[in-house]
């Protein structure tokens, strides 16, 4: 199995925060960047392979194309197996805590910004759930 991970955020800063960290950690050697879903959503559709299996590392709050807007996208289509999600989000309201449970991808919910610290603890889930 070939794990991709992608990061999903609207701000640059978090972006290279969270690539260096999943670097760092050993969670991936090579982490993709996106400033917005609709960019993720492209090159899944352009790039995807069988083969490969794709952890997202995605927030809630973006422009063009929103994080529940990406999940219900690819709820329908064939990329949904090869997808786990762990939200990365600065909300705390409780209801979309609630919301991302309605999603059977979303492997866990962590308010921003990712840490190295629970990167192995990550490992774990998504080794779990792959």
């Amino acid at each position: 199995m070939r794990l991709k991970v992608l990061i999903i955020d609207d701000d640059p800063i978090i972006l290279v925060l969270h690539k260096s960290i999943t670097v760092r950690s050993g969670l991936c050697t090579e982490p993709l960047s996106f400033q917005n879903g609709k960019a993720a959503l492209d090159y899944l559709r352009k790039e995807s392979s069988a083969e490969e299996k794709y952890l997202l590392l995605l927030d809630i709050h973006m422009p063009i194309m929103n994080g529940w807007e990406f999940l219900d996208t690819i709820k329908s289509s064939a990329l949904w197996e090869q997808i786990k999600v762990i939200l990365i989000s600065s909300s705390i309201d409780a209801r979309d805590h609630e919301k991302a449970k309605q999603y059977s991808q979303v492997i866990r919910y962590i308010e921003k910004p990712l840490r190295f610290d629970i990167c192995p603890q990550l490992q774990s889930i998504v080794s779990d759930h792959f």
